[in-house]
């Protein structure tokens, strides 16, 4: 038995490789929410940011008209699958000054994979694609090739806040009553990757409440859920409180997340690898 653990000529040494030391990176959160509820808005307080959006996702292009986001941020709209890799292997080869990027949102990146993936493997046969759940199968296997991309991104220095639409999702346990749960608006192998990969996937919410007559009222104030609940897929794995309270405006709120997420001017958050 020893003599199959025996490695191959040539091998690394991989005691050598241990480390016992947590190197520097930056983060990558998710924030997930309804649209209008001040997700593009808040991130685009972030440092020096540039948003990553598909040509279906140009809210960040009104705020700016509005001046709703501060002066300056970046923008590059993308509407095929290889020129959202492109744009995240170019900003990861560096030669710029920004610092945080914003994909707005994962939900149109999906949709762009779908989409690519469609005419690749299927020659756009919407009935091939369906088939025994092929297309979404493929979809599942090349959206890690964008996580390889925003990976490469953090490691040259770059905060990533990746946003997305929310959706409402059936859960089924087999030991329990099924139930619904809100969710990243992704696709089922894709947002189990995503939900893997991210260090924080934040449910923002405005708090609703339902009066004795049965009449929701409330909505001007919001939170973020930062752990999985029975009505929230988020999670994390920065230790963060079960709720964090958004500010009054989007500045405010970024200025709250920034503290939360004990984020820096010049080392945004770290992980390890």
């Amino acid at each position: 038995m020893a003599s199959l653990l025996k490695p191959a000529a040539g091998r690394p040494n991989f005691l050598a490789q241990i480390q016992t030391e947590v190197k520097p990176r930056p983060l990558a959160v998710a924030i997930f929410g309804a649209a209008g509820v001040g997700k593009t808005s808040t991130a685009a307080h972030a440092d020096k940011p540039v948003v990553l959006c598909d040509l279906a996702e140009r809210s960040i292009g009104v705020l700016a008209a509005a001046h709703a986001v501060p002066a300056g941020v970046g923008q590059l709209a993308v509407n095929h699958w290889e020129d959202a890799i492109g744009a995240l292997t170019a900003l990861a080869g560096g030669g710029h000054d920004f610092k945080t990027l914003i994909v707005d949102t994962l939900t149109g990146m999906d949709t762009l994979c779908q989409a690519a993936i469609l005419q690749r493997d299927f020659s756009g046969s919407q009935k091939e694609f369906a088939s025994y759940g092929k297309g979404m199968a493929a979809v599942g296997l090349e959206f890690p090739r964008f996580l390889a991309g925003i990976d490469a991104v953090r490691d040259a220095g770059m905060l990533v806040i990746a946003l997305c639409h929310v959706a409402q999702v059936i859960i089924d346990p087999p030991d329990a009553p099924a139930y619904s749960q809100w969710a990243p608006a992704l696709s089922k192998n894709v947002l189990t990757a995503v939900s893997r990969y991210v260090d924080a996937a934040l449910h923002y919410t405005p708090i609703i409440a339902v009066d004795s007559d049965g009449k929701a009222k409330g909505g001007a104030l919001r939170k973020f859920y930062t752990g999985g609940s029975p009505t929230s897929a988020a999670k994390n794995r920065l230790g963060l409180p079960a709720t964090i309270d958004a500010g009054k405006t989007a500045a405010e709120t970024w200025e709250i997340l920034k503290k939360s997420l004990n984020l820096s001017a010049d080392v945004p958050a770290t992980t390890s690898k």
